[in-house]
């Protein structure tokens, strides 16, 4: 898993982000997910890395499991 993908910069501060699946969106009721790693320095962004992979990875749980869920009451 590529975590740059998740990071991005914005107004001189590094954010980690990342897009709900379609089939979520009407659920959540948002396209993505956007919080801020409270920092500008590309060497802090570097540091908390293990820690946006750990987030990143648990997105993508979360997302897997949704899925299962709503395939289990769509075939009821």
């Amino acid at each position: 898993m590529k975590i740059k993908h998740y990071i991005h910069r914005r107004n001189n501060k590094y954010y980690f982000r990342a897009r709900f699946l379609l089939e979520l969106v009407k659920f959540i009721g948002r396209k993505e997910l956007s919080r801020s790693l409270i920092t500008d320095s590309y060497q802090e962004e570097v540091q908390k890395c293990p820690h946006v992979r750990d987030f990143a990875l648990g997105f993508r749980a979360l997302h897997l499991d949704c899925i299962i869920i709503m395939n289990y009451y769509a075939n009821k």
